[in-house]
């Protein structure tokens, strides 16, 4: 048996758990300062992404929306045994999720990462830019190479 294709499934409980632990670590603490650089910055964000400004409602709907579309093609590509899809799919995936969950039980995301001149983020941020660019470059590789 190939454990390997299961590798993935591993990997990406992996993150959602560091995810969440440190959006919990992140409501428990304080405003904190490293080096004029990066700030540890825990904040509430009720707004879309980049900040921009929603009715709460449509931000919602639209998540919805995404996160069925991506779980069809996780859906799709894992019948197709099309393994190589399923990790970029898996961290938007779970990036979305966790930000849906705090949007639904917060009233906005917990964001906590704080760069000069950027918007604050959260690990979930991360992994949803992560995944998209991820299966945008296996999208370009498998249409036109």
């Amino acid at each position: 048996m190939n454990c390997y294709k299961y590798l993935w499934f591993i990997n990406l409980l992996l993150l959602a758990f560091l995810d969440r632990l440190t959006k919990y670590f992140a409501l428990l603490s304080e405003k904190i300062l490293r080096r004029d650089f990066l700030y540890w910055s825990p904040t509430i964000n009720s707004q879309a992404i980049f900040g921009i400004k929603l009715p709460y409602l449509t931000i919602l709907i639209f998540n919805i929306f995404v996160l069925l579309i991506i779980g069809y093609l996780f859906f799709l590509f894992s019948k197709q045994k099309r393994y190589h899809y399923l990790m970029p799919l898996g961290l938007i995936m779970i990036g979305g999720l966790s930000n849906f969950f705090d949007r639904c039980f917060w009233g906005g995301v917990i964001d906590f990462i704080n760069l000069p001149l950027w918007p604050t983020f959260n690990l979930a941020d991360v992994y949803l830019i992560i995944g998209l660019g991820w299966f945008i470059k296996k999208s370009y590789r498998l249409f036109y190479v």
